[in-house]
């Protein structure tokens, strides 16, 4: 293949250095939100700390099926498919700033009216939220575990607190669920510099 593509070179490496190395970093924190799982790496030098790494098994999926389980509480009546629950959650789901902010939506949140595909007609409301604040608060989902703020701390903290500053300030999120509009980024932030 090389010869045939005339390719000179060819670099491997793991997802979290490759991610930090897009944004010009080679020291730093991923939290990579992926379709099955999640991973929170630290970096340093582009050596990963396989040491501070922590997985969380869960990921869009497990987000996609709350949001189907929750849309199907506002809207009994119609029957969504899972390709139509993706897509709703990909242009509706988001994340609350804050606690504080994400008990305010659960008491009056704004619904939106949505045309489906076939015609039918469904109201998106607080549960666009709810999706966004699994990650923060698995127990949502029913899980017995630390959300992703308390995972990345923890993943930091193992590490020469000679780098903490430094994976705090290149900490970044990637995967496609670390594109849901929202705070996560002031989320993740805020709470793990405090």
């Amino acid at each position: 293949m090389f010869e045939k593509f005339n390719i000179s070179g060819f670099y491997a490496s793991e997802q979290a250095v490759l991610s930090l190395y897009a944004v010009g970093r080679i020291s730093g924190c991923t939290v990579d939100i992926g379709h099955g799982k999640l991973d929170i790496a630290s970096v340093i030098e582009g050596a990963v700390q396989h040491i501070s790494s922590r997985r969380f098994e869960v990921g869009g999926l497990d987000l996609t099926n709350l949001f189907a389980k929750e849309l199907h509480k506002s809207n009994p009546l119609v029957n969504l498919s899972i390709s139509d629950v993706e897509k709703l959650k990909e242009r509706y789901a988001c994340s609350a700033e804050d606690d504080a902010a994400y008990e305010k939506m659960q008491k009056a949140c704004p619904e939106e009216l949505h045309t489906l595909p076939d015609g039918q007609v469904i109201k998106i409301g607080r549960e666009r939220y709810t999706v966004g604040e699994a990650l923060f608060q698995p127990s949502i989902l029913g899980l017995e575990a630390h959300g992703i703020v308390e995972q990345l701390v923890r993943c930091i903290s193992t590490v020469s607190t000679e780098n903490h500053r430094q994976l705090l300030e290149n900490t970044i999120l990637c995967g496609g669920t670390a594109s849901m509009t929202g705070s996560y980024g002031l989320k993740v932030a805020i709470p793990a510099q405090g």
